[in-house]
């Protein structure tokens, strides 16, 4: 008879034990995740900030021409697509001197660099700008004209 009381108490006693360990071990699991939700939540407002010190999720983006970090939305001229299912828009922003013009084109990681050659027209090899007829080629190709108000 006292064979299998403590038999039956030493069962118990590992049970509480193995319990006992799964029960931590899911403790600690779920503080790491609480620890590492919150330290990537915890970021600071203005912390994104790119190789020039632009804050980029305030809409700020270094304009080679200015030399400083712009909303380009706001600074420059905007133009629309001439393919109304494109839906995209690139905008023009002019030097100081207004001798050049920087492109924001959508879907491109660069600003591009036109200058005003002697007839009044911005372009390089594949870019056109005519500011006369307001509107921007690519490849010969007429692609983005500026939005004319009513």
């Amino acid at each position: 008879m006292k064979k299998s009381l403590l038999k039956g108490y030493h069962m118990k006693e590992i049970g509480i034990i193995m319990l006992s360990v799964i029960a931590f071990s899911a403790c600690q699991n779920s503080e790491n995740k609480s620890e590492s939700i919150s330290s990537t939540s915890e970021k600071t407002v203005g912390s994104d900030k790119d190789d020039h010190d632009c804050i980029t999720s305030a809409g700020y983006t270094w304009s080679i021409l200015r030399q400083d970090c712009i909303r380009f939305f706001e600074q420059g001229k905007k133009l629309h697509a001439v393919d109304q299912s494109q839906n995209k828009s690139a905008y023009i922003v002019y030097g100081e001197d207004q001798n050049k013009i920087e492109l924001f084109l959508p879907d491109s990681k660069h600003n591009l660099i036109l200058s005003k050659n002697e007839k009044g027209i911005f372009k390089n090899q594949k870019y056109k700008f005519d500011q006369k007829n307001a509107h921007l080629s690519i490849n010969g190709d007429v692609k983005f004209k500026i939005a004319t108000s009513l």
